[in-house]
């Protein structure tokens, strides 16, 4: 890529990473390290962007613009994207599915009201519960 296409990406990169965070709050999903706002959001941007502005086979290809090469790229990123897509849903399913049956999906209701880094951690209890 190009420095001008790396500015390009960054810039857009920061924006679909708060309007993931957004979209997290919207859905009501407890993501606290904003982990799928970065690799899910800003990796999906990424394998776009690969697409757009690679040198040799992107959208803005200045040598193959019109070949088959740059028409096509941006179709096979897409699908990689989608496949990854499928692929972790399907095994974050059955993982869930698995943990679910097993009964280990959730802490205590104490636990999750305390915070897990008390429970887990052995982090001291907050003051005004001491």
């Amino acid at each position: 890529m190009d420095p001008w296409a790396a500015v390009v990406i960054g810039f857009f990169g920061g924006i679909v990473y708060c309007f993931g965070c957004k979209l997290v709050l919207v859905l009501g999903v407890d993501d606290p390290l904003e982990a799928s706002s970065v690799h899910g959001a800003c990796g999906m941007w990424g394998l776009i962007a690969v697409g757009i502005f690679d040198k040799t086979s992107g959208i803005f290809n200045y040598e193959a613009t019109g070949s088959p090469e740059s028409r096509n790229f941006l179709g096979w990123q897409l699908l990689g994207m989608l496949i990854i897509m499928l692929w972790t849903s399907s095994l974050s399913f059955i993982y869930f599915m698995i943990a679910r049956q097993a009964k280990i999906l959730r802490v205590s209701l104490l636990d999750e009201v305390l915070g897990l880094d008390i429970s887990e951690m052995g982090a001291s209890k907050p003051k005004m519960l001491s």
